[in-house]
């Protein structure tokens, strides 16, 4: 039987960036990243056989995995963090790769590896070829050099003019070009300028008048004035209808299989929610040549290097048109998570939402306490009760909260969960959700 090794890192674009390159200016947010960091707690999802193997960068909260266990989701998970038996490295920023790596207890991982015989990470990083080695899993992955190309917005952004899209973007190698085009765009609409590699939310900057552009240029020219190179993408801002993506899975032959197409909800430019296409939406693309198009960049990528999953993030605007790239990313998505959710669910005959929460606490939050909540509540999913809420993190709600943290201070926190309802009964479950969140003095921003 074939056992795969599941890994991951949620923030890949930060370890693909080049350091040498300008950037938009941002307001650091600590708290945010460590939310960002422990989300690979997710890949459950994709554990479908009892010697699966999950590594994650904190190990599984145990009520959480207990609850799992119930619900069905058999695997091996690490019961020790990397960054715990991390020597000499900064463990905050590391990628879960680079932890295991330098870790003074690989054997106890390579153990964990050792009945797998397949590696599904979430993406490719710098490390993944050296930690396969050192775990001996035998897999061949495309080369860290073309997994940043692909990955680019550069590369999406000339696939995207190569395929005729209806889009207003261009590349931009210097803030003098920035500033030019950026003005020529501008007088027809607002503009995004977007980091090739930039992050979920915090990778676009939405600009809207010549003092805002010229401030961004003046703040970029000191950056090439420190020896630092510039790229960036421009786009007009399209008057959006729909946020969609479809997900692909191309293998090392070149076979390129449609898996899933997701429609989402995004608050500003980052995720917070996602849901399967209905049928009427699915036969709405397939009357076009959507389809066709994405068949065609898979095969772009494909040619490029690179084999394994990969998310085409697209659109529909106001007037209906479809925009086929917003932007690829050729690696495991949220919403390849929420398919691995709906093949579960499928055994109940229902699919989920998958959404999330954004709590701020002042205390931590029992996850055995809040599993109790949710089912006195009568929302908490269950194999004799499939539907309500099926929470899916529990690290991510108390990551920022440790034994130094005091009553006056205030924790970030996020709760994702798979709301499985009718649609007339979601609103009412999650409303009671919040009201058991407000019972642990957590207040729900979102």
């Amino acid at each position: 039987m074939n056992n795969t090794l599941y890994l991951g890192t949620f923030n890949s674009e930060l370890f693909w960036r080049e350091n040498n390159y300008s950037e938009l200016p941002s307001i650091p947010d600590l708290q945010s990243d460590n939310v960002l960091s422990v989300l690979d707690e997710l890949q459950f999802v994709f554990c479908t056989k009892p010697n699966d193997v999950l590594i994650t960068r904190v190990p599984l909260d145990q009520f959480h995995k207990k609850y799992l266990t119930e619900l069905g989701f058999v695997f091996i998970c690490n019961d020790v963090s990397p960054i715990n038996q991390c020597v000499g490295k900064s463990t905050r920023i590391g990628s879960v790769c680079s932890l295991i790596d330098g870790c003074n207890n690989i054997e106890y991982f390579a153990n964990l590896a050792s009945s797998v015989n397949l590696f599904s990470p979430y993406s490719i990083l710098p490390e993944s070829e050296v930690l396969l080695k050192k775990l001996k899993v035998e897999k061949d992955i495309p080369s860290i050099e073309i997994v940043k190309k692909v990955n680019s917005k550069v590369f999406s952004t000339l696939l995207s003019k190569n395929i005729g899209s209806i889009k207003n973007e261009e590349v931009v190698y210097s803030s003098e070009a920035l500033l030019r085009i950026g003005k020529e765009m501008l007088s027809s609409s607002p503009i995004l300028i977007k980091d090739p590699m930039g992050v979920s939310g915090k990778g676009n900057m939405l600009i809207n008048s010549e003092k805002l552009l010229t401030r961004i240029f003046n703040h970029i020219q000191k950056q090439e004035q420190n020896g630092k190179i510039t790229c960036f993408v421009l786009e007009s801002l399209l008057n959006k209808k729909v946020d969609f993506s479809s997900q692909l899975l191309i293998d090392k032959s070149g076979e390129i299989n449609l898996v899933t197409v997701q429609v989402m909800q995004n608050n500003g430019f980052a995720f917070s929610g996602i849901q399967t296409s209905d049928n009427n939406f699915f036969d709405f693309l397939d009357k076009t040549d959507y389809f066709k198009q994405v068949k065609w960049i898979g095969r772009e990528i494909f040619k490029a290097g690179y084999f394994g999953p990969v998310c085409i993030d697209s659109m529909v605007d106001e007037q209906n048109n479809i925009i086929p790239i917003i932007e690829i990313n050729a690696r495991k998505s949220m919403g390849l998570i929420n398919y691995a959710i709906d093949q579960y669910l499928s055994n109940f005959s229902v699919k989920g939402n998958l959404m999330y929460l954004s709590l701020i606490l002042k205390n931590k939050l029992p996850f055995e306490e809040l599993l109790k909540k949710l089912n006195e509540s009568d929302i908490l999913f269950s194999k004799q009760k499939p539907v309500g809420i099926l929470p899916l993190s529990a690290n991510a709600v108390n990551i920022n909260i440790n034994d130094n943290t005091t009553d006056s201070q205030l924790s970030k926190g996020r709760f994702y969960f798979s709301l499985i309802a009718e649609k007339e009964k979601e609103s009412e479950i999650l409303s009671k959700l919040k009201d058991v969140f407000c019972e642990f003095s957590a207040k729900v921003v979102n």
